[in-house]
């Protein structure tokens, strides 16, 4: 058997997919949503303003505190996780065993569930509400507009 240990807070990009065949995928710069429709074209989502929060103490002794309520495994000190990164990701895409970081609802709704903190230690899921679309019309002229976006992967 060989066991490998991430780092703390260690994430990537995830994805969901909806059962019409919708894709969402989480992007870490920036952080946003972008959609792929289920004939692949892409749709890509505006950039999801995020406050960065400086990983403190707490946020490391609620982390390894997590570890072993989740893995029912014995309390490791904070500084055994190894380096921490200096800001909270949007988002930890290895660290929780639930459902998943990214999750598609059976009625299409695309949940990016947030990066937990001392501060936030509650599951808080985000869900945006527009789109932004670039188009190119046949002369080579692009355009962008913003669509009021149902938090659905399709449509």
């Amino acid at each position: 058997m060989q066991v490998r240990e991430r780092p703390a807070l260690a994430t990537s990009e995830v994805f969901a997919v909806a059962r019409d065949g919708w894709l969402a995928v989480a992007r870490l710069e920036p952080y946003r949503l972008d959609r792929r429709t289920p004939d692949g074209r892409w749709i890509r989502g505006e950039a999801i303003r995020d406050e960065p929060q400086r990983v403190t103490q707490a946020d490391q002794d609620a982390f390894a505190e997590r570890q072993t309520f989740l893995y029912g495994t014995p309390r490791r000190p904070a500084a055994s996780y190894g380096t921490w990164p200096k800001l909270l990701p949007p988002f930890v895409s290895f660290a929780e065993p639930i459902p998943g970081v990214a999750i598609a609802s059976p009625d299409g709704f695309a949940l990016i569930l947030r990066a937990r903190s001392a501060s936030a230690p509650g599951s808080c899921y985000d869900i945006r509400r527009h789109v932004y679309v670039a188009t190119q019309d046949s002369d080579g002229l692009e355009t962008l507009a913003r669509h009021r976006w149902e938090p659905r992967i399709g449509a």
